[in-house]
């Protein structure tokens, strides 16, 4: 845990405007106007790779981290993409506790391994992409 309050333990928040970055360690918040970030890498020696709220607005996230069980417990996508696709660190399942998917946005989870879980998701808009023969349940008229 590179980037941790030990005193309060609590995530790193990261707010983004644009550029690249890459992390590997635990977040709180993730605020994202524009550019590249990835989170996780093929080397990653970390744990606890969760983060508590991603907002994406534009940009990619790369969602890639070397850890069974990441967590992204809620992802508000307001535009850009949220790909993880990635065949880094593919074997890895992954799981985002609530979505909201609007206009403009992407989620990409195709990683040909069909082990990401998306447990509650809000699609208001934009794009979902999934593996070939993934299982989807749905339940309309849900806020």
């Amino acid at each position: 845990k590179d980037c941790y309050d030990v005193v309060s333990t609590v995530g790193t928040n990261i707010y983004m405007q644009n550029g690249t970055v890459t992390c590997d360690t635990q977040l709180g918040i993730v605020n994202m106007q524009n550019g590249t970030f990835t989170y996780g890498d093929a080397d990653s020696a970390e744990t606890v790779l969760d983060i508590t709220l991603l907002n994406l607005w534009n940009g990619t996230f790369n969602w890639q981290p070397a850890e069974a069980a990441a967590t992204i417990t809620r992802a508000n996508l307001y535009g850009g993409t949220l790909d993880g696709s990635s065949t880094t660190n593919s074997a890895n399942g992954k799981v985002i506790t609530t979505t909201y998917l609007y206009s403009g946005a992407t989620l990409d989870i195709a990683n040909n391994r069909g082990n990401v879980t998306l447990t509650n998701l809000y699609r208001h808009g934009g794009s979902l992409i999934v593996d070939k023969g993934a299982k989807i349940a749905i339940t309309y008229n849900q806020p």
